[in-house]
């Protein structure tokens, strides 16, 4: 068995507590947040850690996914905090068709 197969009995479940909770702050960021909706971003916070756990070859693809993803939550958040309200309603009635 090399290295990169057994990576995941090696991965501490409070490592991806910790990734989880990251996720959860980086979600936060998004306008409007407000603190109603935890439970709802704690679930989605851990769905998207789960899916990259689960098809990650290896440690390091597993990190820079999740430093991906948090990249693009971040970016995701500074653009809608530049968008107007009524761009916004609209950004978030399209994302919803899709």
């Amino acid at each position: 068995m090399d290295a990169d197969s057994d990576w995941r009995t090696q991965f501490l479940p409070s490592s991806r507590q910790r990734i989880v909770v990251k996720i959860m702050d980086e979600i936060k960021r998004y306008p409007p947040f407000s603190g109603d909706g935890l439970d709802e971003i704690r679930r989605t916070a851990a769905k998207i850690e789960e899916k990259i756990y689960d098809v990650a070859l290896s440690q390091t693809e597993y990190l820079r996914t999740i430093s991906l993803k948090m990249i693009m939550i971040a970016s995701r958040s500074e653009s809608l905090g530049r968008m107007r309200p009524s761009n916004l309603k609209r950004r978030r009635i399209l994302a919803r068709d899709l």
